[in-house]
């Protein structure tokens, strides 16, 4: 008997993932409520291309390789939060959230339909027995339209529309 050994293709990529910094800040507008702000910026413009290169000792097995073209650009987003503890027992949370996308136009696609977003929350925590804690967020995107393409790329074009609505439940006892 012999055995067949076919030989393995191997991918190989880079991705420079972006620096990121934040400022935040709270404040006890009493005892039971607490304000908290920040903004965050990251540096998504190091985000401009992704090489896919297929190695391979055989090159008339080689695949040819590739570019994924980004070209994002730095972005910022902004959060404010209201936390208001209504029992020693219980807390209400509040929030609202702006995020800008780093996303250009031509790097919109079904994959990845990227916008600046609004987004408010609401939670729910309870502390006894068994812990429990609830939120609920709504994202409105805005529209975006794509009417040009990075080239050499499959064009894409038209107008992405996104919703989100999130559900957390965490149990702990």
């Amino acid at each position: 008997m012999r055995a067949v050994v076919k030989e393995q293709k191997a991918v190989e990529t880079e991705i420079e993932f972006p620096d990121q910094a934040s400022l935040g800040f709270a404040f006890a507008l009493s005892p039971n409520l607490v304000l908290e702000t920040d903004a965050n910026w990251t540096g998504w413009k190091t985000f401009d291309e992704t090489p896919i290169n297929f190695v391979s000792t055989d090159p008339t097995q080689r695949l040819p390789n590739s570019l994924i073209t980004s070209n994002w650009d730095d972005a910022m987003n902004y959060r404010a939060g209201l936390r208001w503890t209504t029992s020693a027992t219980t807390q209400w949370r509040f929030g609202y959230v702006y995020d800008e996308t780093p996303q250009p136009e031509e790097a919109v696609s079904p994959l990845l339909p990227d916008s600046d977003r609004n987004g408010i929350t609401i939670g729910y925590g309870h502390t006894g027995a068994i812990k429990t804690d609830l939120a609920l967020m709504y994202l409105d995107f805005k529209d975006r339209t794509r009417a040009k393409t990075f080239a050499g790329e499959s064009p894409f074009l038209g107008t992405y529309q996104t919703k989100a609505l999130l559900f957390s439940a965490t149990i702990g006892f």
